[in-house]
């Protein structure tokens, strides 16, 4: 019934901004699941829509949880290794993904600046609910000697036929060079 309220005046509002002879630009906003908090506290977590301005939902994103996920990494001279496990790998989403993408990811040194590096990783096949992505480092050396924290709030699930499902959390590797 929220959803049906929400939706009219959503209507409602691009209506008369229309009539008022606004001009309005495409924007996307993001409707949560309204059992987010009882699915988090169950340990699952949960779907969003994206929905345009004319409230038509033009997407679906997951938030999950940290125990859905696991993230580790390991650095090599021209990339970093990283490791995705997903848990319970029999449940949606993660029983129907094929192949997992990080598209978008901070590197931060010890003194705290940060290099992010977008569309380095190409996809990496899912085998037993793990998939073993490579993040190549755009410096010919890779990185300096150190310690880094790798930040990554998204990864991206890739199934033949379908349209990619963003999954978003939290996660930090510290690395070593």
């Amino acid at each position: 019934m929220k959803k049906i309220i929400s939706l009219a005046l959503m209507c409602a509002v691009v209506l008369s901004l229309a009539a008022c002879g606004k001009a309005h630009t495409e924007e996307l906003q993001i409707v949560p699941d309204p059992r987010a908090a009882e699915l988090s506290q169950e340990g699952s977590g949960h779907y969003a829509d994206i929905v345009n301005e004319d409230g038509a939902v033009v997407g679906t994103q997951y938030y999950s949880t940290p125990q859905e996920v696991e993230i580790t990494a390991q650095y090599s001279e021209d990339s970093i290794t990283v490791q995705v496990t997903l848990k319970p790998i029999d449940k949606v989403p993660f029983s129907e993904m094929s192949a997992l993408k990080i598209e978008t990811c901070e590197i931060i040194d010890e003194s705290g600046a940060v290099s992010v590096l977008e569309n380095t990783a190409e996809a990496a096949e899912v085998t037993n609910g793990t998939a073993e992505v490579k993040i190549a480092l755009p410096e010919p050396d890779g990185l300096k000697d150190g310690n880094y924290i790798l930040k990554i709030d998204s990864i991206l699930s890739e199934k033949k036929g379908d349209q990619p499902l963003a999954i978003f959390g939290s996660w930090s590797i510290a690395l070593t060079k």
